[in-house]
């Protein structure tokens, strides 16, 4: 039974006095609470009628489910269900099914349409929402990963007889920089394969073996910061390592 349908079914069965109007609502209550304390979007109750659900948020309006985009959409599709859920599973904790009801939930790759913003909050949103339940996920976000301590992290491989195994990364996530997740955890180099990374990676070995003052590398340095914009992150740390060393050979 999905979130739509349990909504809908819900105050059917009101409409209709197969069920008590006012447990009906404390039930919708904690539904549309816990939907908008993980995504923001407020439930309106459904009128008589209506065959599908509409949402509002302060600056958005009054919009469709349907209107909505794929992330938020599928965010509150999951949350909703999972509230729904909770609530059929324990009706006698009213408003207060999606805090009290425990068991184990398993999301494959939560991160999916979700924008980086909320790729860092989504777990700990979940949590909130549904304190007793815990929460296996996968993903492929650097963003969901640093919100996540090292300890509770299993990358999926194989070893050296071709055997699945799942190991604990040997870098921090929590709270580190998405960059970092990136090329620590996830073993991706955070610089992506476009021509001039040859030759950044080029510039930085010539900077470091402290012959930054060569026409290669002042030549490097210039194309490379028309290319890529004087502010790039890689470029700047080269800088202040020239300008350092500069100082000390003075």
């Amino acid at each position: 039974m999905g979130f739509s349908y349990f909504v809908g079914n819900l105050f059917s069965s009101v409409y209709a006095g197969l069920f008590d109007k006012n447990y009906a609502t404390i039930l919708w209550l904690g539904v549309r609470d816990t939907v908008k304390n993980v995504t923001g979007w407020k439930l309106i109750l459904p009128r008589k009628g209506e065959s599908e659900l509409y949402f509002e948020q302060s600056g958005a309006g009054k919009l469709k489910l349907s209107q909505l985009g794929d992330g938020a959409r599928g965010l509150i599709q999951m949350v909703g269900d999972l509230a729904c859920r909770c609530a059929l599973l324990n009706p006698h904790f009213g408003a207060k099914a999606a805090e009290k009801t425990d068991g184990i939930v398993l999301i494959d790759e939560i991160d999916l349409h979700l924008h980086p913003a909320w790729q860092q909050t989504i777990l700990n949103d979940l949590k909130q929402a549904f304190p007793c339940i815990q929460f296996i996920v996968t993903t492929h976000s650097p963003q969901v990963l640093s919100t996540v301590r090292r300890d509770n992290i299993r990358i999926l491989g194989r070893d050296s007889t071709n055997r699945v195994v799942a190991g604990k990364p040997y870098a921090q996530s929590y709270g580190e920089p998405a960059g970092d997740v990136l090329q620590g955890v996830m073993l991706v180099d955070p610089l992506p394969p476009v021509p001039e990374r040859v030759e950044l990676q080029h510039l930085t070995s010539l900077v470091e073996q402290g012959y930054y003052d060569k026409p290669e590398a002042v030549l490097l340095m210039t194309n490379l910061s028309q290319v890529l914009g004087e502010k790039h992150p890689q470029l700047l740390r080269l800088q202040r390592s020239i300008f350092r060393q500069r100082a000390l050979s003075q």
